[in-house]
């Protein structure tokens, strides 16, 4: 779902408020509050459903008692946030029916707009598109050209990720048109208008029409150098360097990858020299390819980040092995390949893998034996069938075992993490600090337990879920300097304050997961961002440095108990 997942958060167009502890939400209280107070602190509860729901369900009696039209739509819509997509879909309903006679700048075309999303949610795109073409009328006659572009958006990529690249062409062009005759419109949506591009360039090269897809792309580049937009340029420039090198212009491909390569990070810089290494195969540089390629292997082990194309990477590895002879490394190579082939089969279960598991794994594993037993062929020349053979099976038992032992090592950590105590807490501070621990810090004791009692708040109201958060801001929130607070994290807490930072995220993820079946259905992606992470490549590393296994596992498990 690449283009799609980019624009959900855009869906509905939702303040994010600092998480702040709330003992205000019994009903009793709440009588004559005003919509902005119950929406304050809706968000601000948003993350505990049973408090959320308070408010929201206050808000729409209000509305009902005051027949006040919007705000019980904007009461529904909110509602439906914290519930099931069944429930949900009937509170989208709900706001349709309730406005859809009158002319608002936001609705029906908003409960169109969340009704179409539940049910792409619920992987029914046709019926998903029919009502962002509903929602699409509206906005029209509303003039509301902030959802005319997210709608827009929406449907194109829905046409997109089905592989309709033809329907998904039109609206990606009828975009940027958009944008390119209303100079106004483009500088005021500039970072829409970039999106538009990328994903009219990826469309183009999906469809093979290279040249559209580089002059979409130049443009981008362009856009992107103008207005400071450093993410989308690097994008832009990993974008030209693919495309010049499916046209075979090798030497203007590496010119844009050698620009971009030293920015990129993870993923993206694999995906970098992974090019790189295809350019240098096409020029006979061999060794240099190699030298790409295994480049690509080392961030893979790294990181653990699946990408599109490392399944060509392993291809492209045991080639060149196999090529020179090398019977150990090609080995090494194949048992990489078909690891992630079975990566392939169980966790993308949305590719269309049956040739790989079909055909390709089978013949994989039979080159893998047939180049077990050459090389045990070679270091024991003197040795009979039975000494081969015998050799193999423990080989082979080896393997199993092995492999058993990880999985239950992986369901022991699972059941670790279940039954920890520690994670159904925040990282709270420790009362009892004996007073032999307070070394020198060359900080006053009363600094010391001013930042302390800071740090214990910090945690218990999971402020730490913020995505901008920093070792400056939290130094500015606490009116004390960055080096203080390092200090006293590092000593109190045994860890640097990224670590610290990560680890309270992470904690704090795996309370909720554990707690909240709602939030285990979100994607990675979506539960990175709503715990703090920027990203879901992030979120992964940090969760399995803290517990020795991947969230995608961990929801699994959660799900199967």
């Amino acid at each position: 779902m690449y283009i799609i997942s980019r624009w959900l958060p855009l869906l509905f167009l939702v303040f994010i408020f600092d998480s702040v502890k709330s003992q205000d939400y019994r009903k009793d209280s709440l009588q004559g509050k005003s919509y902005e107070y119950l929406e304050d602190r809706f968000f601000k509860n948003e993350k505990d459903t049973i408090i959320a729901s308070i408010y929201a369900d206050t808000w729409i009696k209000k509305a009902k008692i005051e027949s006040d039209t919007f705000n019980l739509a904007y009461a529904y819509l909110y509602k439906s946030y914290l519930l099931e997509i069944e429930e949900a879909i009937k509170y989208s309903d709900s706001i349709i029916n309730l406005t859809k006679e009158y002319h608002n700048y936001k609705f029906p075309a908003l409960g169109f707009m969340l009704k179409g999303y539940y049910y792409y949610e619920k992987g029914n795109d046709k019926a998903a598109l029919e009502f962002y073409l509903k929602a699409f009328e509206y906005s029209l006659k509303n003039k509301n050209v902030e959802q005319q572009i997210e709608i827009k958006q929406f449907m194109g990529g829905i046409y997109y990720n089905s592989g309709n690249y033809k329907d998904a062409l039109n609206i990606f062009r009828e975009q940027v048109l958009y944008f390119e005759s209303n100079s106004s419109l483009k500088e005021k949506y500039k970072l829409d208008y970039l999106i538009a591009l990328d994903d009219i360039s990826k469309n183009y090269m999906e469809m093979t029409l290279l040249d559209s897809a580089l002059i979409s792309t130049q443009k981008g580049i362009k856009t992107s150098l103008l207005s400071g937009n450093n993410t989308m340029y690097e994008k832009f420039l990993l974008n030209s360097g693919t495309i010049l090198y499916h046209k075979h212009e090798y030497l203007r491909a590496l010119d844009s990858l050698n620009k971009v390569e030293e920015e990129l990070i993870d993923v993206n810089q694999a995906v970098c020299f992974f090019y790189k290494a295809r350019i240098c195969q096409k020029l006979n540089k061999d060794n240099e390819s190699i030298f790409y390629l295994k480049k690509v292997d080392s961030i893979y082990q790294d990181t653990k980040l699946f990408f599109s194309d490392l399944r060509d990477v392993y291809k492209m590895t045991s080639n060149y092995y196999s090529k020179k002879g090398l019977e150990k490394e090609l080995l090494e190579s194949v048992k990489k390949l078909i690891y992630v082939d079975s990566i392939i089969n169980v966790d993308f279960e949305h590719l269309n893998t049956s040739v790989i598991k079909n055909y390709e794994i089978p013949k994989l594993k039979k080159e893998k034996n047939e180049l077990e037993v050459k090389l045990s062929q070679k270091n024991k020349k003197n040795s009979n069938i039975i000494s081969i053979s015998l050799i193999l099976l423990i080989v082979s038992a080896i393997i199993i075992y092995l492999l058993n032992k990880k999985q239950k090592l992986y369901r022991k950590r699972f059941e670790e993490i279940l039954n920890d105590d520690k994670s159904n807490k925040t990282n709270k501070l420790q009362d009892s600090i004996a007073e032999s621990e307070k070394v020198k810090l060359n900080i006053s004791q009363g600094v010391i337990d001013d930042i302390l009692q800071k740090l214990n708040k910090f945690e218990l109201e999971n402020e730490f879920t913020n995505n901008d958060i920093s070792l400056n801001k939290v130094s500015k929130m606490f009116n004390t300097n960055t080096a203080y607070l390092s200090k006293i994290i590092n000593h109190y807490k045994n860890e640097s304050f990224s670590s610290y930072l990560s680890n309270l995220r992470v904690d704090y993820a795996i309370k909720k997961l554990k707690d909240d079946t709602k939030f285990r259905n979100y994607t990675i992606s979506a539960i990175s961002r709503d715990i703090g992470f920027n990203n879901p490549e992030s979120f992964s590393k940090a969760f399995y440095k803290k517990t020795g296994i991947y969230p995608s596992y961990f929801v699994k498990q959660l799900n199967d108990v």
